[in-house]
């Protein structure tokens, strides 16, 4: 793929809407509600070391999603946050009165309540048990249709912001409202420094060209093939803190199935013409690179769909959101 920044929408055949305006009724919009956390973490400043260094304080550890792990499915919320001290003090890790150390498997963080030396304990045994650890990335690519100028107020909301989460959240809430429509999801796993692509098609057999030829006195056709639907092809890179994706990646999506029209083409040498029948694909195409951090999401293109009727008498647009997620395989030995 092409490593330049580059924008692409492609219709093999423009359809236009005619020239006719389409009234919008603002009072009739929903909602979007959006609701975007101040800070994923504690400010650095409280999760500085006191001078004191067996003062006890609270700091926050990101910990990469560790997948398998047999707590993390179990559907109770008191599943998500439990306590791991257990585990740590068979690994050298002491925890008086007072101390502890919990783990929230749903936010990746585990939260740890210990003086200077305890965190430095835990610190070394994360990077020990981590370091050497293989490491994949998820993707999550999902597509959604919604009214016009709620699109403009997600990228409004979203404009100079690394991640588009709350965006998603809020048009998902539409879609269990029903005031917004679900249209495609996709799930593709890649490893760092590999290619990978995700193919939900069907193969339409399309007329490529007529050629004239001489000794048959004909219009002979030429047939290709051509997949119609979803295509999404990524090439990953892990930068060095496991934490930043450098991604790569082409999405194509058809809105519609392949419409028809007709064409006249006049024959070489004559005066005579033949009506010939030529597909029209409905396709966006996105080929870019951006740089992603690990958990979040980010809006990656914006279209306006075509090839059916109401999409001519209804003022919609569609969103794709990207979520890339660093994986690690699982490892009994770390928080069983």
């Amino acid at each position: 793929m092409n490593n330049h920044w580059k924008f692409i929408v492609v219709f093999m055949l423009v359809v236009g809407f005619g020239g006719k305006s389409i009234a919008i009724d603002t009072k009739a919009l929903p909602e979007l509600k959006i609701n975007r956390p101040t800070a994923l973490l504690k400010p650095a400043s409280e999760n500085e070391a006191p001078e004191d260094r067996n003062e006890i304080y609270t700091k926050a550890f990101r910990i990469l999603s560790f997948g398998g792990n047999k707590h993390s499915n179990e559907g109770s919320k008191n599943s998500e946050v439990r306590s791991v001290a257990s585990i740590l003090e068979k690994a050298g890790v002491e925890f008086p009165v007072g101390t502890n150390a919990e783990l929230n498997e749903k936010e990746g963080i585990l939260t740890v309540t210990h003086n200077a030396v305890g965190m430095e304990f835990v610190r070394n045994y994360l990077e020990s048990m981590y370091a050497q650890a293989e490491r994949y990335i998820k993707y999550q690519l999902e597509i959604y249709r919604l009214p016009a100028l709620l699109i403009l107020k997600l990228q409004e909301s979203a404009d100079n912001q690394s991640d588009h989460k709350p965006e998603r959240d809020a048009v998902l809430n539409l879609v269990k409202e029903g005031q917004a429509h679900f249209v495609k999801s996709v799930t593709l796993e890649s490893r760092s420094g590999q290619r990978s692509k995700f193919e939900d098609v069907e193969e339409y057999l399309c007329l490529d060209r007529y050629e004239w030829r001489e000794s048959a006195n004909a219009s002979l056709p030429f047939f290709e093939s051509r997949k119609v639907g979803t295509i999404f092809e990524v090439d990953s890179i892990l930068s060095a803190d496991t934490s930043t994706i450098d991604i790569n990646f082409g999405i194509e999506h058809h809105t519609a199935p392949p419409g028809q029209t007709k064409y006249q083409i006049r024959l070489p040498n004559t005066n005579g013409s033949v009506t010939v029948t030529l597909p029209i694909f409905h396709m966006k195409k996105i080929v870019t690179q951006i740089h992603i951090l690990d958990g979040s999401t980010r809006i990656v293109a914006v279209y306006r769909p075509t090839g059916k009727p109401e999409y001519k008498t209804e003022n919609l647009m569609e969103v794709i959101f990207l979520k890339g997620n660093v994986m690690i395989l699982p490892r009994s030995d770390v928080f069983p």
